[in-house]
């Protein structure tokens, strides 16, 4: 279920005034709501965030049966974010508040259009702190017939770690910036790439905990060290 599109058609919607499509679009919710209630649609672990926003965000409505469904589903799903939270260290999933959720959203709506390797005239990096990325990325060959092997490669980089930006920010207790997305993203951005790479090494599917992030920003500065030697 494609929310982040949910979420961005409401922002859409309610800035041009657009009652009409925000009542066509609230009805299309209250089915995706009423059935995660009625257990037709299962929220994932590693999605709980985006659904807890989602819900959180869409339970600010005149709409009396979507705001009653989305409260009932905000108490389904603490269960999953309690567990979320003791995997993840977090600790501050109660005291979000939905002025700042919305509008952390909506920048992360814009932010997700972003091309982390998008280059300018001179054929230099726009965000110049993915350089290093690229030069890893670049070296990686991928075997096989299909000829856009490497380039779906760096698709799904990118795709991947934009999601993981999306949620763990849309959890922020601060208004987010540009620079704030654009550093999680490469972070998140050089982790899978390292996790990509030592699949027979590091479980991916372990959380992402302070343990495992320092094993894989040890990794990741062994392939920067390796290419930096080679390119000596």
């Amino acid at each position: 279920m494609d929310f982040i599109s949910f979420l961005d058609q409401r922002k859409t919607l309610t800035d041009t005034g657009d009652l009409n499509g925000l009542n066509a679009l609230e009805e299309k919710v209250t089915k995706i709501v009423a059935d995660f209630l009625n257990g037709t649609f299962v929220a994932e672990m590693q999605t709980v965030p985006l659904f807890y926003s989602f819900f959180k965000t869409f339970a600010e409505t005149n709409n009396l049966e979507l705001k009653n469904l989305c409260d009932q589903a905000l108490i389904k799903i603490q269960p999953l974010l309690d567990e979320f939270d003791r995997e993840h260290n977090l600790t501050h999933l109660d005291e979000l508040n939905t002025g700042t959720i919305e509008y952390n959203l909506n920048q992360l709506s814009a932010f997700d259009r972003l091309n982390p390797f998008e280059k300018e005239s001179a054929n230099q990096l726009k965000f110049q702190t993915f350089n290093d990325l690229l030069r890893l990325t670049d070296q990686i060959e991928i075997k096989g017939a299909d000829e856009n092997a490497h380039e779906n490669f760096i698709e799904t980089l990118v795709k991947a770690s934009k999601l993981q930006t999306f949620i763990s920010l849309s959890l922020s207790p601060e208004k987010i910036t540009q620079d704030l997305y654009l550093t999680t993203l490469r972070s998140n951005m050089e982790n899978n790439l390292v996790l990509m790479l030592t699949a027979d090494r590091i479980d991916s599917g372990m959380p992402i905990n302070d343990k495992k992030v320092a094993r894989l920003r040890i990794e990741y500065q062994k392939l920067l060290n390796a290419l930096n030697k080679g390119q000596k």
